[in-house]
């Protein structure tokens, strides 16, 4: 349904707000009665009908039956997050589960990660998430290659944010321990704090500016090096994800083509990164209703999101994924505050 663009008054604004507070809670369609009765002025039912009736020809309610009350559409939703809606405050309970659970477990950001997305599916009774960058726009404290049996290599990182990952090379040319530490240590005293990628582009760089200046051990190091590297750019962000069963607890069969949604969205785990990856990317905090433009199939699902930067890296973030039909104030304030905490202990973890 297209959207009307002209001005609303502040009774539209007021019968929007209830319509959608109301059907949040009882996921039924909200007749004209049932709003009337939760205003703050004097108004008749039927002066409210007429309100419901403008908003539904504005495209912001829609009436599923002509005998049934209406319910909010995605544009109605909009208005209401970016105009309507107040921000409800943490609670201090909701404080508390977010403190406790976080500093219990922070002994490496795997941990805050996992952690924070489970605290926001229990707290939220949605799918929780956490994201991290790929390994490859990872800026590197420390790397190390271990000679294996069967011409292989181990490449283990160490990030400046503390996260660690690793890879296992098959390589073609016979390199001892001795070299492989040789090529360790010139990468971590020349590279330290630059990304996978950076590093890659700078060694190809100066051995198309001069190869005269690098012997059979550099020329070893760099072909070890991009092989990791290219390994890594074909990566995928790290995504932790909780509460699947705790959705279906609460959710209504009102919403089941939202959860079938979901599903569908797990079974495609490259879908589901790439529209979290693309909300986390700009970073702060993000409300997208029916997942607008990122995926049609994922029309029932709502995305919040909170991204935020780590030591000079893009691409953190933690949000919740459920059904249209959530509680935004609330939820809203739980991801920027789970947010706020995780960014914290990670920085903290950082510095450590």
């Amino acid at each position: 349904m297209a959207t009307n663009k002209l001005p609303l008054d502040e009774r539209c604004h007021d019968v929007l707000r209830i319509a959608v507070q109301l059907y949040v809670t009882t996921g039924m369609p909200v007749p004209s009665e049932a709003v009337c009765h939760r205003l703050q002025r004097p108004v008749s039912s039927a002066t409210v009908r007429a309100i419901m009736g403008r908003l539904e020809r504005a495209g912001y309610l829609d009436q599923p039956h002509t005998s049934a009350g209406r319910v909010p559409t995605p544009a109605g939703l909009r208005l209401y997050v970016d105009v309507l809606m107040q921000l409800r405050a943490v609670s201090p309970s909701d404080e508390r589960a977010i403190e406790a659970a976080l500093t219990a477990h922070k002994a490496t950001p795997a941990d805050v990660l996992e952690t924070a997305c489970h605290i926001l599916s229990q707290l939220t009774g949605n799918v929780g998430f956490a994201i991290m960058p790929d390994a490859g726009r990872l800026r590197i404290r420390h790397i190390d290659f271990v000679r294996l049996p069967l011409g292989r290599i181990l490449v283990v990182l160490v990030s400046r944010a503390g996260v660690l990952t690793h890879r296992v090379l098959d390589v073609s040319d016979d390199v001892s321990q001795i070299q492989l530490q040789t090529f360790a240590n010139e990468i971590n005293a020349r590279f330290s704090g630059m990304s996978l990628r950076d590093i890659r582009g700078r060694l190809l760089d100066e051995l198309r500016a001069d190869k005269a200046l690098y012997d059979s051990l550099l020329t070893s190091l760099i072909a070890a090096t991009e092989a990791a590297f290219t390994r890594e750019i074909a990566g995928d962000p790290e995504v932790y994800l909780d509460g699947t069963a705790t959705m279906l607890a609460q959710h209504a069969l009102a919403d089941r083509n939202a959860l079938h949604a979901i599903f569908l969205a797990f079974e495609e785990k490259q879908r589901l990164l790439r529209i979290i990856s693309a909300c986390i990317g700009e970073g702060g905090v993000r409300v997208q209703i029916g997942c607008e433009g990122l995926d049609p199939s994922l029309s029932e699902l709502s995305l919040i999101t909170a991204g935020y930067g780590l030591d000079g890296e893009p691409g953190w973030g933690v949000g919740v994924l459920g059904p249209t039909r959530m509680e935004y104030p609330r939820i809203v304030s739980l991801v920027e505050a789970t947010a706020a905490r995780t960014h914290l202990l990670l920085t903290e973890l950082n510095a450590s």
